[in-house]
């Protein structure tokens, strides 16, 4: 299991995890997120960005008509990635605590 950064190997010695890459990827706003199941043991999430259609300025009748219009809005899909079941519960644990130490150091920095 990966841990900060260290992973222990069969004979229990801890080596480092290179990541290799990970600057050279873009870094995108995520802000539309869909799972699913797909076969029993495997779950599929999905990341993408929604942006909100585009509705000139004008009077409010016409951007009311300009609204009515709009028949969907399209989403631009980030990335696909597939879990089995323990790998997506490892996912949320760890967002889970990375989200309440966030949180804990911003309490703090309030608190001065």
């Amino acid at each position: 299991m990966a841990t900060l950064g260290k992973l222990d190997d069969e004979a229990g010695k801890r080596v480092p995890v290179v990541y290799e890459g990970l600057d050279d990827l873009p870094l995108n706003l995520t802000n539309i997120f869909l799972v699913q199941s797909g076969d029993k043991s495997e779950y599929v999430l999905s990341l993408g960005q929604l942006a909100p259609p585009l509705i000139l300025p004008g009077t409010p009748e016409e951007m009311l008509e300009q609204a009515k219009r709009i028949s969907f809005v399209r989403a631009r899909m980030l990335g696909r990635f597939a879990f089995t079941e323990q790998r997506l519960r490892e996912l949320i644990e760890i967002l889970t605590n990375f989200m309440r130490t966030q949180d804990e150091r911003k309490k703090g920095q309030q608190a001065r």
